[in-house]
């Protein structure tokens, strides 16, 4: 193998496909890049064997071939170089990167070894489906957060995504809250489990990549157990996972809301931080409470004091009867931190029974969050 390739293309290609390597691995090929000619261009590849980030890079090309790096030495090595033409050459099991001021040669582990074979990938190609990216952001912003992190349950570390007809809904939770988000596409098959790490991975590639661009599409494509994002010169796949996602729909409150509160999402994000000062001492636990055509958020640590913040908003249903609720209050500024500066609506129905919050500006989104008991 032998190229030259710029400085700033390389930096930039192994930086995003960095994220993906870990250093804790049982397989050493784990902690590695792959560089590797293909069409007449670099590639750029890094995997945790779950998920795979593969990019493409333009370069001149004088040889063909293929060899693995270690990520971290061979990304810092690129990124202390100047901006320019590198010459990159595979000899005696050894990589030399040179410019005109500067050499180097890295040990690796030969291509042959990488564990990920792009044969499916390339297959997934005929099958792919547009979908525009500032929507697919949107809707992984919106529901990612909420599933799981902890591997015991391992369907609630993914996000369902539910075709029907013409739509896609999202839906993740973690046992304590839920998230759900439609978006109108043409994408048909069965439902499945994507891991919201990746998910998360491929939204973060797509702010990067279309930034600059007018209404992009990215595509999708699943084949096999894999989810498969083609994002202009980068492709993200990732395995889905085997599972039974709980019936989320028996969670979502079917009757009608016995209160609703409609207040400012900003002010009612200081409240919650404010509260959050004292109920960190306290289980994290905050109060809402309405009575009286008022509604207050309330938080009591016994070591510190207590706090109390009264907000504007529109009560409707049960104004004169003092209704209380207790929340995490750390689920709420999650929740808080993804809707932007909007109007939030909050309905209840017994101090017992999941807060659904909704956003009248942003369509087809539902948030639940499970009270705690006090």
């Amino acid at each position: 193998m032998k190229l030259e390739v710029l400085q700033e293309n390389l930096s930039k290609a192994l930086t995003s496909a960095s994220r993906l390597v870990s250093t804790h691995v049982t397989l050493p090929i784990l902690s590695n890049i792959l560089l590797e000619t293909s069409g007449g261009r670099l590639k750029v590849s890094a995997t945790n064997l779950e998920t795979t980030t593969t990019i493409f890079i333009g370069a001149k090309i004088l040889k063909d071939g293929g060899f693995t790096l270690p990520a971290r030495t061979f990304t810092e090595l690129i990124n202390t170089l100047p901006a320019g033409k590198i010459t990159l050459e595979l000899s005696e099991g050894q990589l030399l990167v040179s410019t005109d001021k500067f050499n180097s040669k890295i040990n690796g582990i030969p291509a042959v070894e990488w564990p990920i074979s792009e044969t499916e990938v390339l297959d997934a190609k005929k099958d792919k489906v547009e979908i525009s990216a500032s929507d697919f952001v949107s809707a992984v912003n919106q529901t990612a957060f909420a599933a799981a992190t902890d591997d015991g349950r391992p369907a609630l570390t993914g996000v369902l995504f539910l075709p029907e007809e013409d739509k896609l809904t999202l839906v993740s939770t973690d046992g304590f809250r839920l998230s759900q988000k439609t978006l109108v596409t043409k994408i048909t098959g069965k439902s499945v489990l994507v891991p919201a790490k990746a998910l998360i991975e491929a939204a973060r590639i797509i702010g990067e990549e279309t930034k600059k661009e007018a209404g992009p599409l990215i595509f999708l494509s699943f084949i096999k157990n894999q989810i498969i994002f083609f994002i202009g010169d980068i492709i993200l796949s990732s395995r889905l996972i085997e599972g039974t996602f709980p019936a989320y729909e028996k969670i979502i409150p079917s009757t009608t809301s016995s209160r609703s509160v409609s207040l400012s999402s900003a002010e009612l994000l200081r409240a919650i931080r404010s509260a959050g000062i004292f109920a960190r001492d306290n289980a994290n636990i905050i109060k809402f409470q309405i009575s009286d055509n008022k509604f207050q958020i309330s938080s009591v640590a016994a070591q510190i004091g207590e706090n109390v913040s009264e907000l504007d908003a529109k009560i409707d249903g049960g104004t004169k009867e003092k209704f209380t609720i207790a929340f995490n209050y750390r689920y709420l500024l999650d929740f808080l931190s993804i809707i932007g500066d909007d109007e939030v609506v909050i309905e209840f129905s017994t101090p017992l029974s999941p807060g659904l919050f909704k956003i009248p500006a942003l369509k087809n989104f539902l948030h639940l969050i499970m009270p705690v008991r006090v």
